[in-house]
């Protein structure tokens, strides 16, 4: 179920749509107008509108367990806080007892004002609430575009596409922290049996690569990733297919050499260099115990960077 099934949009019939960019990240996937920016943005929170204007934020989460749509109204409601108004539209059970799968309300904080609504998604088990700020409506013809195509996904292989990378990464990557930062793309991830995993996207290639290839940037790189652990490379392996620099390594930290002289570090560090974007885009990933490279090396062939004609020159 997507907003506009249950949206009254007979003012939008016959509009033409804007043009759009796909956004999806961590499992929220949805068409932004090709003029929009992302405003801001948390591990599951979305702020999206022109000219860094914030017209729509989205704030969505998975649900263990039944959904209950009158603890989330209730829960809408504290968020807005004293001195706010929140009125809800329409019943929020079916007819046969069930919970209904949206609810629009209406909202005002002082001399800010809009729209909103509450969406649970039954397939991916999420829920959803967004928020309109005046004067952006959901009657819109860029909120019909937007509903339409928004999608909580629920497939076992999910894409993220932000910015100008796109990946498809199982559902069992766990997003923990991110940073677009310019020059540096950084998305952390944990895995089962302690699994770190990082995607990255650096540039400009021309300028990161002018006094070295990127072989040796690949095996300076890798060991920055865990400053922390001061990883030493006891066994690094190079390796350079179809453009893509590959370091295998196993290492083992300074205090593990002392307490648990076994207990090693395995890890791969992939790389290469878009020609087309001038981006590197690399690939990393550790563990306490070897590693199945095959699915990391698959993930990275699928890992592109997408050229942008709107511009992006600030990141």
């Amino acid at each position: 179920m997507t907003a506009s099934d249950s949206r009254n949009t007979s003012g939008t019939s016959g509009f033409k749509a804007p043009r759009e960019i796909i956004l999806a990240f961590n499992g929220l996937r949805l068409p932004m107008p090709h003029d929009w920016d992302i405003v801001s943005m948390g591990k599951r929170y979305l702020c999206l509108g022109p000219d860094m204007h914030p017209a729509l934020e989205l704030k969505w989460e998975p649900i263990s367990g039944s959904f209950s749509m009158k603890k989330h109204m209730k829960r809408v409601m504290r968020t807005y806080g004293r001195g706010s108004k929140v009125t809800f539209h329409g019943p929020p059970r079916n007819g046969d007892g069930t919970d209904a799968g949206i609810v629009f309300f209406d909202w005002s904080v002082g001399e800010a004002h809009g729209e909103g609504g509450i969406l649970f998604d039954t397939d991916s088990s999420a829920a959803l609430v967004f928020q309109c700020n005046a004067p952006f409506s959901l009657d819109s013809p860029e909120a019909k575009a937007i509903f339409d195509g928004l999608h909580l996904q629920h497939n076992p292989i999910r894409q993220w596409r932000i910015y100008d990378i796109q990946a498809d990464l199982p559902d069992w990557l766990s997003l923990d922290t991110f940073s677009f930062a310019p020059g540096l793309f950084r998305l952390d991830f944990t895995g089962p049996q302690n699994l770190k995993f990082h995607l990255l996207r650096l540039g400009p290639a021309s300028m990161i690569l002018e006094h070295t290839d990127l072989s040796d940037w690949a095996g300076n790189f890798f060991a920055t990733l865990h400053p922390q652990h001061g990883i030493q490379l006891t066994s690094p392996r190079f390796g350079d297919e179809n453009g893509v620099i590959s370091l295998d390594l196993s290492g083992k930290t300074p205090l593990a050499e002392r307490i648990v002289p076994w207990r090693r570090t395995h890890g791969i560090f992939l790389a290469r260099h878009e020609d087309e974007t001038n981006r590197i885009l690399a690939l990393a990933a550790s563990a306490r115990r070897p590693l199945d490279m095959q699915p990391l090396k698959d993930i990275f062939a699928r890992y592109v960077a997408i050229p942008q004609n709107k511009d992006t020159s600030g990141h």
